[in-house]
C-alpha cells in the first residue's frame, strides 16, 4: 500500500510546532498586547527592510509597566510611541 500527500499533512506539521514557520525569519522579533499602538507595523508583518516583524497576543501580564513591548525576548515598558521607535533604532 503506498501513501500519498495532499500538503495539509506537512502544513499541519509546519504550523503545529513554535519553532517552525511559514514566515521569513527576521532579525528581531517584536511582541505588542493586541491593541496597543505604539509602530507603525501592523500585526504578522515585517519592516519592509525585512529586520522586525510584529506579533501580538492578547496579553503580557505586565500591567504594572504601562504600554510594554517585548523585543527579543527583552521587556520595555512605560512606553509612549516616541520611546518605542527608540527602541527599535537601537535594535539595528
Amino acid at each position: 500500500m503506498r501513501m500519498t500527500s495532499t500538503g495539509l499533512d506537512e502544513f499541519d506539521e509546519i504550523t503545529f510546532y513554535k519553532a517552525s514557520s511559514l514566515v521569513l525569519k527576521v532579525q528581531h522579533m517584536i511582541t505588542l498586547c493586541r491593541g496597543e499602538e505604539l509602530i507603525n507595523i501592523g500585526p504578522g508583518d515585517t519592516t519592509s527592510d525585512s529586520k522586525c516583524s510584529l506579533e501580538t497576543v492578547n496579553c503580557l501580564d505586565c500591567r504594572a509597566l504601562g504600554s510594554v513591548m517585548v523585543v527579543d525576548g527583552g521587556y520595555h515598558g512605560c512606553l509612549s510611541p516616541g520611546q518605542a521607535k527608540g527602541v527599535l533604532e537601537n535594535c539595528e
